[in-house]
């Protein structure tokens, strides 16, 4: 009779626990977050080449992780990529070399940080720099909410970011590369 009452007790202390996470947002839904987006040339130096970074932030801009970077010697011009990822030498998402042309990218996020911890539900941002000349360019912000299902979110067009759309899908983490 006591083994039953404190597993009984053990399982209550569980689904207390678990529903507690829930009520304090300490939950870690798996799933992942997509941005697609379509660069507008701005004509800059190098054009039509650019660099681009694409990285996930919380809702206080702390940086959680780089999801793509596409540049090599010219990434230093990633100011606001840099910065956010306060000197880190590893990349933790994946690389590329500069891109050849403006057009449409997705970056997908598997809702972990930068050493594959999920991260609580709430609050991110996908953040997009670009550039095609020997200095800053273009940077864009795009919130979206980590958690239970929700619809595309459609962003108006902007000066160098158009046909821009956010969506969270809960399920399977996306694999790693």
């Amino acid at each position: 009779m006591i083994k039953q009452t404190q597993l009984l007790t053990g399982w209550v202390v569980v689904l207390l626990l678990a529903m507690a996470g829930r009520l304090f947002g300490a939950t870690a839904t798996e799933g992942t977050a997509t941005l697609e987006f379509t660069t507008v040339n701005p004509h800059g130096k190098y054009s039509p080449k650019n660099v681009l970074a694409v990285w996930v932030t919380d809702a206080n801009t702390n940086f959680v992780k780089t999801i793509t970077r596409f540049g090599g010697k010219r990434q230093k011009y990633l100011g606001a990529w840099n910065q956010a990822r306060a000197g880190l030498a590893a990349v933790d998402g994946s690389t590329g070399a500069t891109l050849s042309s403006h057009g449409t990218r997705t970056a997908t996020w598997d809702g972990c940080d930068g050493k594959q911890q999920s991260m609580p539900d709430g609050k991110y941002r996908f953040v997009v720099e670009f550039t095609d000349h020997n200095g800053g360019g273009p940077l864009a912000v795009f919130p979206f909410e980590k958690g239970m299902a929700t619809p595309k979110q459609v962003f108006p067009d902007q000066k160098n970011f158009t046909k821009i759309q956010v969506t969270f899908v809960p399920g399977r983490k996306a694999p790693t590369k």
